[in-house]
This record gives C-alpha cells, structure tokens and sequence, in this order.
C-alpha cells in the first residue's frame, strides 16, 4: 500500500505553487475589489513545465527513507525499547465534520433545492479504494472527507503516513491551510520515532518513513499561516531541508541515488525562488534559479524562460532580451511568442504583445498564461469586449481559476449587473469534472 499511495500522491496531485500562475491579473489578490486598471503580477518561477508536469514523474519510486536517519536522540529511544506515550505521535483530524463545497450553497441560491442535490451524491462505502477513486475523479473534497473517517481514532503506522501526507496534499490544493497547519503540528518536525522505519520491528527499511511530498508541505505550510511564522519561517525550513540534503551528498552516496537527491534539492530550491518572487525580492530568486541550472541541465530551458519574465517584470528589459538572444534558436515557437509578448509589454506596447500571445494560443488553445495576458493586453488597449471575449473563449479550453477570476474582474468593470454572468460561469464550472477543487470565492457572488 505504501508504494500505491506514494505514487497517487507523486503522479495525480501537485502542491499548489507558492506564487501565482504567470500571468497579468486584475487584482493583486483574489480576495479584494478589482481596481479600475489590472496590475501586473509576479511572472511564475514554481510552475515551470518540468515540475508542475513532470517532476512527479522524475522523482524515485525506491525509497529514501535512509537519507532521514532518526536523530540521536529518537534513535536512543527506539534503542531503549522503552518511548513515553507523550513522545509519539498521535495525529487526529482537526474535526470530523465534513466540509461542503460552497457551491452548494450558491447553487441553492440559484437553482433552490433540485440545482444543490445535483453536487450532493451519496458517498460510496469508506474505503482506501474510493479513496484513491475520488482523487482520479478530481473529487478531492469528497477523497478529504472520507480520509477524515479513516484516520480519525486511527493509529500511528507506516501506512497511515501516507494516508495523512495524501490528506495535507489534497488539504493543500483545496487551499485549508489552517487545517493543514493544525493538523502538521501534531507531527511536530517529522523527528518522532514512530515515523522511522526502526521503530517498527516488522520493517525492514531503515530511515524515516515519512514521505517527501510531506516534508515539502510541512516547509511550505507556514507562507500561507502567518500565525505560524509566515514566509520567514517557511523559508528556514526549506533552507533547512537544502542543508540537510547537502550533507547527506557531502557524506557520500552511490550515484544513482547521488542524482535522486540532486533532485530533491533542485525542487525545493525552486521553491524558495517561488516564495523569494512573491515576496518581491526577485533578484535573489534568479540567483537560485541560476544555481539549479548548473546542476539540472534538463530544466536550462524552462528556467531560463522563468528568468527572462522575471528580468521583464522588475524592468531589467535589457537583461532579459539579452537571455532571450541567447536560447531563442532553442525555444520552440510557442514558447518564442509568449518570452516575446512579455519583452513588448515590459516596453508598454500591448498591441504588439496580444499579436505573439494570440499567435502562442493558436500554436496550443491550452496555454493559458497566453490566454490570459492576451485579454489584458486587449484592456490596456481600451478594448474591454474584446477582451472579455477572449477570456470566454479561453475558458471553453480551460476553466483555469485565474482565467475565470479575470473575466469575472471583467464583468465587474462592464457592467453593475454582473452577477447573472456570475451564476452561469458557476453552472459551467460546477458542470465539469474536478469542479471541488475550485476556489469558489473567485467568482464573487
């Protein structure tokens, strides 16, 4: 089981970037009124190609447990044979009550009783099989819930590891930070000693069984609590998991495993560039993203493309059209026409901007960054229905919550009598597979 829950967490679900899809938004943060003018936001350093798609897919399936050894201390306790009660870990959800998605709500307020059964099926048997049959739905709201029963009173093992570290993944997407953070403190800093391998006297692996989608959420929980220590915390952790790593490979490792940890390493450095980039200190985060292209060769491209937009966004053009000079022969045309829709608009021309972005959506109508900075172009222009258009367009490829956020932004500016677009844009997202997993509050309603 652990195997199969390792993979479900790797290969299906993907930990929200710490900064904001590369895109121009309306508003710097969903949560307030769009202003009169979008504003630009951070260009996104997380969500390069190769580890929003295709990280999981490169990180080990052999266990690496071994590279977490128990810390003297925990080690002398699973030696003594003898750990207090107090010492371990005894996890339990924040609450068994089961979270219903507002769109029920805003559903009832439409369409009345008939419109909200639709959202509301009756859930199947309680089960780690449905479990895993709700994540490959896109039901994670659903696959939360029942992981609420399935852990509650349950105790600590190997198996429920990854049982939790599939919960705080899917916790994490749905954006419940705080109950990711109330819940991740009961594991305090992943140093019990019921979370190795030696603990256990059926196991026959050593190191910590805790899984490294876990460690990464627990890194990257307290950006998003600020009660919790917010960025500064959140980036002493993940400098913490850098060191450590580092002195596992100073140590020395066989080779295979040598390049399973340069992995890891690469994957939370860009991390911290993504938090560094929210936080505005850009340069530092190129800095980083610098350093992992000398050890990555495979990400040159993706990460150089994240460089040039962000050399674009804090004004540095020439930089960036130097870098673009440089790997333009090895961009394919797609990714040509949106390095080159950024260098116009960081030169203000907005007209010539939507002409490469709209060139980039026809070479792949999925681009949604494309889509997105095309319509906004069309705003600057004066040309609001245009735009709004276009973002209609768009979502028929993709209901990405940033492309709806913007055309709802959109509505908002047209006209005062929004909200019935509002309410058809819910029917639409809520008639699609996945529709839990949406951040209903984009819609404004």
């Amino acid at each position: 089981m652990e195997d199969e829950f390792q993979s479900l967490v790797e290969d299906t679900i993907q930990l929200p970037p710490s900064v904001s899809p590369e895109q121009i938004e309306l508003a710097e943060s969903p949560r307030t009124p769009p202003p009169s003018l979008p504003v630009l936001a951070v260009p996104d350093v997380v969500e390069l190609p190769y580890f929003s798609a295709n990280f999981s897919q490169q990180e080990p399936s052999e266990d690496d447990g071994e590279l977490w050894p128990p810390s003297p201390e925990s080690l002398h306790l699973i030696e003594s044979g003898t750990v207090p009660a107090h010492l371990l870990t005894k996890p339990k959800p924040s609450t068994t009550v089961a979270f219903i998605s507002p769109a029920v709500e805003l559903m009832m307020k439409s369409h009345g009783e008939q419109g909200a059964a639709r959202l509301q099926t009756t859930p199947p048997e309680t089960s780690e099989e449905n479990v895993r049959m709700f994540v490959k739905e896109g039901r994670l709201l659903s696959a939360v819930n029942m992981l609420t029963e399935l852990l509650n009173g349950r105790e600590m093992s190997i198996d429920t590891l990854q049982l939790w570290t599939l919960r705080f993944v899917l916790l994490m997407k749905l954006g419940k930070y705080s109950t990711v953070d109330a819940e991740m403190a009961l594991f305090g800093n992943l140093d019990k000693c019921d979370m190795y391998h030696e603990f256990y006297p059926d196991s026959k692996k050593k190191g910590s069984a805790v899984p490294w989608s876990m460690r990464l959420v627990w890194g990257l929980i307290p950006l998003h609590c600020p009660a919790s220590g917010g960025l500064y915390r959140a980036l002493d952790r993940l400098y913490g998991l850098v060191y450590h790593l580092d002195q596992v490979m100073h140590a020395g490792l066989p080779y295979l495993q040598e390049q399973r940890v340069v992995r890891y390493k690469s994957r939370v450095l860009v991390e911290i560039a993504g938090v560094l980039a929210s936080a505005g200190s850009v340069q530092p985060a190129i800095k980083i993203l610098k350093q992992v292209q000398t050890t990555q060769q495979e990400l040159h491209i993706p990460i150089t493309n994240a460089i040039i937009r962000l050399y674009f966004h804090v004004g540095n053009v020439t930089k960036g059209e130097q870098l673009l000079e440089e790997v333009e022969s090895q961009l394919n045309e797609e990714e040509r026409e949106v390095n080159e829709g950024f260098r116009c608009i960081a030169h203000g021309d907005y007209s010539e901007a939507y002409q490469h972005f709209s060139r980039a959506v026809n070479h792949n109508p999925n681009n949604t960054v494309a889509a997105i900075n095309g319509a906004v172009c069309l705003l600057y222009m004066g040309r609001l229905g245009d735009s709004i258009l276009q973002f209609e367009g768009a979502i028929k490829s993709s209901l990405h919550p940033t492309l709806v956020f913007n055309l709802v932004s959109l509505y908002e500016l047209k006209t005062a009598a929004s909200t019935t677009k509002k309410y058809q844009l819910l029917d639409l997202v809520t008639s699609k597979p996945g529709w839990e997993a949406f951040p209903f509050e984009f819609l404004r309603l």
